[in-house]
């Protein structure tokens, strides 16, 4: 460990050192610098009122490692949570021994106060002390032709595909606030219809101006004729495309506009020089993804597999049912603790 030193937060020219030290690998290898990782992920979260920290490994003087998490304080809990659902938070160059990255990020906890953590991992890295589980993602190589991509979707996604071109649906793509507000009117109701939490509404304004900053947030919008049906909020980041949020209507789903709305937004992510396109989280066995897992691996994509290391104070299992029901009220009643989630963002699963 003594060629090893931590240095607290990452400036724009270790970024660019460390991103050079990635360029030298394969593309999937290069994509584990996560859209978690970037300034504008803190940023957004500093403007939605959480703390951002970012530590940076040196070996040898060289950049090797770069860990990024938010802190959120709500009452006697406290959050921390490195990484999303969409991203790691934690990229490493390859080979780095795993002992010193978990070395690496047990110093980073350390030096923070938190009730419970999340903490979001490439699947060959761990962390002492905490519990984990796996997580997984689905992921698409954009480099090939067009064509080809379709081609390589299941006949049931390209069947979806056709059938919500006759059903009239027609897709927009947009950076402004308004086609913003207009998605996520369709996502918070997408989400209260399944009883799910979703980060407060300032949250993802944050993302939007932040990533919006360089062209990397957009979102994608089904229409049949003038009736929104089915919508996208995507965000970029080192060439790669996320899905972060999305939802639709019943017509929506009845005429699979979902569908067209992720295979055009494929179109304009790879027309925009995007090498990597992300479904988002799912799961290979779990009863819960069942449906969601087949919808999303009809698209062609790999299945991606990464880690959540996990760990709480005693305390916080005796107060989050009562939160839970709390929030569970909250979407009834149109009040704050449901529409507007206090626990670290966390991307859904609705699209």
């Amino acid at each position: 460990m003594n060629r090893c030193t931590i240095s607290p937060e990452y400036d724009n020219e270790t970024l660019d050192r460390f991103k050079t030290a990635l360029r030298s690998h394969p593309l999937f290898a290069r994509s584990r610098l996560d859209i978690t990782l970037s300034k504008e992920w803190g940023e957004a979260a500093e403007l939605a009122g959480s703390r951002a920290f970012r530590y940076t490994l040196f070996e040898n003087k060289e950049p090797a490692a770069i860990f990024q998490a938010t802190l959120r304080r709500r009452l006697v809990i406290s959050d921390l949570t490195a990484g999303s659902t969409i991203g790691n938070g934690l990229a490493a160059v390859p080979g780095l021994d795993p002992q010193i990255v978990d070395w690496f990020v047990t110093q980073a906890l350390r030096r923070q106060g938190f009730s419970r953590c999340r903490i979001f991992l490439p699947d060959e890295f761990s962390v002492s002390g905490l519990t984990t589980r796996p997580h997984y993602t689905t992921l698409i190589d954009l480099r090939p032709p067009f064509e080809r991509l379709l081609a390589n979707m299941e006949h049931e996604a390209r069947k979806s595909v056709a059938r919500a071109k006759r059903s009239g649906v027609v897709v927009q793509i947009s950076d402004s606030d308004r086609s913003l507000e207009e998605a996520y009117k369709m996502v918070s109701e997408t989400q209260e219809r399944k009883l799910l939490l979703l980060p407060p509404m300032a949250y993802h304004r944050s993302l939007h101006r932040c990533f919006g900053t360089n062209d990397n947030s957009i979102v994608a919008l089904g229409y049949i004729g003038r009736d929104c049906v089915s919508a996208l909020h995507l965000l970029g980041y080192d060439q790669k495309f996320h899905i972060w949020q999305g939802g639709s209507t019943q017509l929506g789903y009845k005429s699979n506009a979902t569908s067209l709305v992720i295979v055009e937004s494929m179109r304009w992510a790879r027309e925009q020089g995007y090498l990597i396109y992300d479904l988002g989280g799912t799961h290979p066995s779990d009863p819960v993804y069942a449906g969601i897992h087949m919808f999303k691996m009809s698209f062609g994509g790999a299945l991606w597999t990464n880690a959540v290391w996990t760990s709480q104070k005693p305390y916080i299992g005796l107060i989050k049912p009562l939160y839970i029901q709390m929030a569970k009220l909250g979407m009834f009643l149109g009040k704050g603790i449901g529409r507007h989630q206090t626990t670290p963002p966390e991307r859904s699963d609705s699209a």
